[in-house]
């Protein structure tokens, strides 16, 4: 099985608290991402199985993310690729969309990933940009799932009225 790199820099979707409020209204790329993944948990872990996610991101020109690699490990040590999502190399703002894996499939988190990563100039930037990173996504309680639902559903309709 593969392994994630180890030297990769973390995101912390849970960093928006400590960010000024107009960083606040653009939402955090890194926290969409992660209420992405949060809000599909079924979709790419078995009800009940303890498991995480890692979401490893790549950078291309113009501060942008080319490219999502996501990752599951239910078991320690044990990887698996779920699918990778990327932008296509003939234009700058196409997209390839998400392909996925062994078997996984959700249909909701790539129509969410397209959502995100068409408009992700609109919303505040990863830390750091132009830095791989990884986002590293835990088993979510419910508590955490309703706030990734209502963090997504705020981005469309945010986006429906621009």
């Amino acid at each position: 099985m593969s392994s994630v790199a180890d030297h990769k820099r973390r995101f912390s979707p849970h960093s928006e608290g400590r960010v000024s409020t107009n960083t606040q209204q653009r939402r955090s790329f890194a926290r969409l991402l992660w209420s992405a993944v949060v809000m599909n948990w079924t979709d790419l872990i078995s009800d009940g199985q303890p498991g995480v996610v890692h979401i490893d991101c790549r950078f291309g020109d113009e501060d942008a993310v080319v490219h999502l690699t996501i990752w599951v490990a239910t078991e320690r040590g044990e990887w698996r690729l779920i699918g990778e999502y990327s932008m296509s190399k003939r234009t700058k703002m196409s997209f390839t969309g998400m392909s996925f894996e062994s078997g996984y499939r959700s249909e909701r988190l790539a129509g969410t990933l397209d959502t995100i990563f068409q408009h992700q100039h609109s919303f505040a930037p990863l830390p750091n940009r132009g830095r791989d990173g990884l986002i590293e996504v835990e088993q979510p309680t419910s508590r955490e799932k309703r706030r990734a639902e209502n963090l997504i559903a705020s981005m469309f309709r945010l986006l429906q009225d621009e």
